[in-house]
């Protein structure tokens, strides 16, 4: 990543938190794309864009407008697709909009695909945004997703307070969470701090707080 301000994401969790491992990188591989979409009987027409029993396999990507970085990435998103015969549109939204609740594409659920950021908590607790009796409104799993495995697992991890206990845990509920997709984390960005050389006693905290009643000057 440019300036070194972004590493590619290879876990859900931030490689700050008990139980974290690099997993396995996900592969840019249009020709296994293709024979997927084959098999299942999706056959591409005049337009390159595939369909079966007269639908075609075409989905509209929510981003939030005036991000760079977002616009960039749903355009490489848009041309890997239509490399295997998907048709992607993208569709911008404020951010007020983007994150509204409980109307807002995400929190309605009434998008496709949808590009979007937040914070990794340091620790690697993720119930209340995947768990099965966490779909929104009742929690933060915007995503739909629900496994009683993974379920099982995060319960134990919160029963616990047992660092070597709450790593193994977590360690199996990460790779869990990677090998079923609820969501797909493209990269971890690194937060840019600057300050004036006269400052003392700062320190970085992962959790993307302060220690300003240590702070001299």
């Amino acid at each position: 990543m440019d300036h070194d301000l972004a590493s590619e994401a290879r876990n859900v969790l931030p490689s700050t938190a008990i139980g974290y491992e690099a997993l396995p990188p996900r592969k840019y591989d249009p020709a296994a794309a293709r024979d997927i979409l084959e098999r299942a009987g999706w056959r591409c027409g005049p337009d390159g864009v595939r369909t079966r029993n007269g639908v075609r396999l075409a989905f509209t990507l929510a981003i939030v407008a005036g991000f760079t970085s977002f616009g960039q990435e749903a355009s490489l998103l848009q041309s890997s697709l239509k490399t295997v015969g998907v048709e992607l549109a993208i569709k911008t939204y404020s951010y007020r909009t983007m994150f509204a609740a409980p109307n807002g594409p995400l929190y309605e659920g009434s998008y496709d695909l949808a590009l979007s950021g937040g914070l990794l908590n340091w620790d690697p607790d993720l119930y209340n945004l995947l768990a099965c009796d966490r779909w929104y409104p009742r929690g933060q799993n915007i995503y739909r997703f629900c496994d009683p495995r993974l379920d099982a697992l995060e319960r134990s991890g919160l029963q616990t307070d047992d660092p070597s206990r709450r790593a193994l845990i977590y360690r199996r509920a990460s790779r869990l969470i990677w090998s079923e997709i609820p969501y797909v984390p493209l990269f971890r960005g690194r937060a840019l701090t600057v300050r004036s050389a006269d400052l003392r006693n700062y320190s970085v905290n992962p959790t993307g707080g302060w220690n300003a009643w240590q702070w001299d000057i």
